[in-house]
């Protein structure tokens, strides 16, 4: 989804203003803020893709998460004293965004906020009403290696299953832990022999490299104890003579 050019300044402006020390001009901006979340259509997604965008203030970016964490804390569930409920064309769009808008963060602050929006999102929605998020995160541990994305993947992961600890046994809680561990062992056992393997490759190399750097070090010490001797000897000659 593209963001019109004039909705990208706005925000922009709306949220730099927004992190000003000047008062009154935050106030107004904040304001501003609230208008354009309660008014605009969208304006969840919007919020979304906006904190996403490269070319754009760090702090601007990291109100705009915020922000969108806030909305989703307030509006997320429908109910009698939510004032401006989500669409449910808004949260279907927004959950099939957000697992990538996480892994692609900018940076740690904008994701933390972004985590904790898919941890409320997932006390609700997973796995009835979210169906796609896990096998959307097996595939993700299967076509990454990279370590750090991986840690993110299992994080998220950690948000979505954490709700489980210390629940009730219902019939509905169990069922759910049926879909899971049908789907999620295999995977996730394969995810940690892959981490260890890497673990061993990696302790491996670091032995190869400090043996290297060992066996240099007996090198260079003969060298130098080889050059001595010669220059001993050297000495040795000339005193004779």
């Amino acid at each position: 989804m593209e963001l019109p050019k004039e909705t990208v300044e706005q925000l922009q402006n709306l949220f730099i203003a927004a992190n000003r020390p000047e008062k009154e001009i935050r106030e107004d901006a904040t304001s501003k803020i609230q208008k354009f979340v309660k008014e605009t259509p969208n304006s969840i997604i919007t919020l979304l893709v906006f904190q996403n965008l490269k070319a754009i203030d760090a702090g601007a970016r990291t109100l705009s998460a915020i922000t969108f964490k806030n909305l989703v804390k307030d509006s997320w569930v429908d109910g009698d004293e939510v004032e401006n409920p989500i669409p449910s064309s808004d949260k279907e769009m927004v959950k099939s965004l957000l697992l990538n808008f996480i892994l692609s963060a900018i940076n740690n602050n904008t994701q933390s906020q972004l985590m904790e929006s898919l941890s409320m999102i997932g006390k609700t929605d997973f796995p009835q009403q979210w169906p796609s998020i896990l096998p959307e995160l097996i595939k993700q541990m299967e076509f990454n290696s990279d370590i750090p994305t991986l840690s993110i993947i299992l994080r998220v992961l950690h948000s979505l299953l954490k709700k489980y600890r210390g629940q009730e046994k219902n019939n509905q809680s169990l069922t759910e832990l049926k879909y899971i561990l049908s789907i999620l062992p295999t995977p996730y056992l394969s995810l940690l022999i892959v981490s260890n393997n890497n673990n061993n490759n990696n302790n491996n190399n670091n032995n190869n490299n400090n043996n290297n750097n060992n066996n240099n070090n007996n090198n260079n010490n003969n060298n130098n104890n080889n050059n001595n001797n010669n220059n001993n000897n050297n000495n040795n000659n000339n005193n004779n003579k």
